[in-house]
């Protein structure tokens, strides 16, 4: 595994998109995976989310990682131009894509 050391621009994006995930996987896992709530708890639910944005966003070839090699190299792109979608939004989608096989299992809601 390859370790990636945090400058503290990424540590701040690693912010910005922990909130925006958790924010937006939040309802559909009370939806969806209520029983993984009710059996682990809300800071399960976050260790979660930070392991997603994590893998996401870290991971070895992921675009976050290109995209600040770029701007390293004094590229002006914004993530935008780059990735074709906002900087949140980008991962809010991800992040649900990834969501069904790190809670496969867990599926239920509070209607069954």
């Amino acid at each position: 595994m390859i370790q990636t050391i945090l400058t503290t621009e990424m540590q701040a994006d690693r912010s910005i998109i922990i909130a925006a995930v958790s924010y937006n996987l939040y309802p559909i896992v009370r939806r969806e995976y209520l029983p993984f709530l009710d059996n682990n708890g809300h800071y399960a639910y976050y260790d979660l989310v930070v392991e997603i944005v994590d893998k996401m966003m870290f991971e070895a070839g992921s675009l976050y990682l290109a995209f600040m090699e770029k701007k390293q190299r004094g590229d002006q792109t914004d993530f935008t131009e780059f990735s074709g979608d906002c900087f949140d939004w980008y991962y809010m989608g991800k992040s649900e894509k990834m969501l069904p096989e790190r809670l496969k299992g867990w599926e239920g809601s509070d209607e069954d």
